[in-house]
């Protein structure tokens, strides 16, 4: 089992499931979510494999996100059939954002 201590990568916010192993990787943003974000965050996913994984940010996806995305869907893959899910925060409230 992973041990927080031994994690050597940061994300913003790692959430723990309690009752499980699972855990959970957040990455927040005051810009427009852009191709490094999505890099640093694969980067984390690839080491420590969290059950789910956010990319949030008070703007929008940035176009050529957007554009890579529809080109090519598996830049968001990581672990097993698993993707970066977006949302974005707006009022104190957190909408997914579907691509």
């Amino acid at each position: 089992d992973l041990e927080l201590e031994e994690m050597t990568i940061r994300p913003d916010i790692i959430g723990f499931e309690e009752a499980t192993t699972e855990f959970y990787f957040i990455e927040s943003k005051v810009t427009p979510i852009n191709l490094t974000n999505i890099g640093q965050t694969i980067g984390y996913c690839q080491v420590a494999d969290p059950e789910e994984a956010f990319l949030i940010s008070t703007e929008d996806l940035s176009r050529s996100v957007i554009r890579a995305i529809s080109h090519n869907r598996d830049i968001l893959k990581f672990g097993k059939n698993k993707e970066i899910k977006f949302a974005k925060l707006t009022n104190d409230r957190v909408k997914e954002i579907t691509v």
